[in-house]
């Protein structure tokens, strides 16, 4: 072998090093992203005074990468609005009352839970017709629960408080 073969294997293996690394750290980025679960029910708590029900929204980081939550979002999503691109947004205040209720900001750790509890009123937001309820984190991202867990809580609430 002569000299421009080894160079050019050589070149050949570096280059070739120089990819996968390329690759692995794209691949890393893009799999540490910070996942959340959100949840959304609505709960008895008989230990606070009051209303027996409230409303539960919980969060588990299920990454580990730590993650800071910041605060509720509501969003309505119809048919046509999905097709005309027009979903509406709202924010929720936080139960500060509520002492079994978590604060907001928080910053979640790997495996690392939140859990906030709204009032379960005539007045609270169910009271229109929201398809999706979650939490945002302090970079303005926004972890959706189910939307069929905020129908059944639309549900119960129409079967407690009626349409009115």
């Amino acid at each position: 072998m002569n000299t421009s073969t080894i160079i050019i294997i050589a070149s050949s293996i570096s280059a070739g090093v120089a990819i996968l690394t390329l690759g692995w750290k794209i691949y890393r980025d893009v799999k540490s992203r910070s996942r959340l679960t959100v949840g959304f029910d609505v709960v008895f708590m008989p230990e606070i005074s009051g209303n027996l029900k409230h409303l539960s929204i919980s969060g588990t980081n299920v990454d580990q990468v730590p993650i800071a939550v910041n605060g509720i979002k509501l969003k309505k999503r119809s048919l046509w609005r999905k097709f005309l691109k027009i979903p509406r947004y709202a924010d929720v205040m936080p139960d500060f009352a509520n002492p079994l209720s978590d604060r907001l900001p928080k910053r979640l750790e790997g495996g690392d839970n939140i859990r906030l509890f709204l009032p379960y009123d005539a007045n609270c937001f169910l009271q229109e017709s929201w398809s999706h309820v979650g939490l945002q984190t302090a970079f303005g991202k926004i972890y959706w629960s189910k939307p069929r867990n905020v129908k059944k809580a639309r549900r119960l609430w129409l079967k407690d408080f009626g349409n009115s």
